[in-house]
């Protein structure tokens, strides 16, 4: 994994993480409730063995009740490409939903950890809630060494099968990311269809 960027992804860490790779400080946050990541890249040895240390520190976090102290939710190791999609970094929307057809609007957020510009091809699949594709499209944009860019895409859907409490109907985005030619990186996105509203005297209102 030389060359590659590593992440380490705390879900939850009770509380004022600190924390340690190698013996040196990667990393830490002032909070025990929320995720954080830490880069862990320029302290991990490629084909090595490589020790992580989390030291949390309760004594400064009074409360009526017991919070609790140590890691208590998922950790996971993440390697990507130098050219990937940002943590959280794809954003899907419905701004316009029917019965008859939903636009769908993608957002990707790129990250280049490069020291030049690149110019990705951004390929979206589009899968309905049985797994089938339905959709397909593909753009590209310049991200800037050292730096990131999102870029957004649009698509109109036929015949939408939208979310609904008695038949929550999931699809999927699948992402891609190539750089001349090669596959850099790969995600996920679960989304509903659905639209809702808040009428006055009236309540709320959900597909209608």
């Amino acid at each position: 994994d030389a060359g590659q960027r590593v992440y380490l992804d705390f879900d939850g860490v009770m509380a004022m993480p600190t924390v340690y790779v190698n013996g040196q400080k990667a990393g830490g946050w002032d909070y025990g409730y929320m995720s954080f990541r830490v880069d862990a890249t320029d302290f991990v040895k490629a084909g090595q063995r490589n020790v992580v240390a989390v030291h949390v520190d309760t004594r400064q976090h009074n409360s009526r009740w017991y919070p609790g102290a140590g890691i208590y939710r998922k950790v996971q190791l993440v390697v990507n490409a130098p050219v990937h999609v940002a943590q959280w970094g794809t954003f899907v929307t419905t701004p316009q939903v029917s019965g008859d057809s939903a636009t769908i609007r993608v957002e990707t957020t790129l990250e280049n950890h490069t020291v030049s510009a690149v110019e990705p091809e951004v390929e979206t699949t589009l899968l309905n809630p049985k797994g089938k594709e339905v959709a397909k499209w593909q753009m590209s944009f310049a991200v800037p060494a050292s730096g990131s860019q999102p870029g957004v895409a649009m698509v109109t859907l036929p015949k939408p099968q939208l979310w609904d409490i008695e038949t929550p109907r999931l699809y999927t985005a699948v992402t891609r990311v190539w750089v001349a030619g090669k596959l850099m990186d790969s995600t996920e996105t679960t989304f509903g269809i659905r639209t809702f509203e808040l009428i006055a005297n009236d309540g709320f209102h959900l597909n209608g």
